[in-house]
């Protein structure tokens, strides 16, 4: 591996935690465990996995040292921009639109 490569790998990886703020993660970990009450506004997620993507995000998350949580948070996220994106580029109402429009007009 060159060396300038190296260098530019370890500020990256630096900058990245110290953007994420590694111990900001953990601390709302902590809360939502010790959140008995219910009082944060959270709700559970819960769906039934394939065992073999079960135990990839168990590696993955594990070889990142992160929590299943945080991964699935960040994860959902992006899915859901996407998803919002896409809809809006296909104009996925255009035909209720339409709909909505001819029945007016017949009034």
């Amino acid at each position: 591996m060159e060396k300038n490569n190296r260098f530019n790998q370890f500020i990256q990886h630096k900058s990245l935690a110290f953007k994420f703020d590694e111990g900001g993660s953990l601390l709302l970990d902590s809360a939502i465990e010790q959140d008995k009450r219910g009082d944060l506004p959270l709700k559970n997620v819960c769906a039934k996995l394939h065992v073999s993507l079960s135990d990839r995000l168990d590696k993955t998350v594990n070889t990142l040292s992160i929590s299943k949580r945080e991964f699935i948070e960040y994860a959902i996220i992006e899915a859901l921009d996407r998803t919002d994106q896409i809809m809006e580029e296909v104009d996925v109402t255009e035909f209720l639109r339409e709909q909505h429009e001819a029945k007016e007009a017949q009034s």
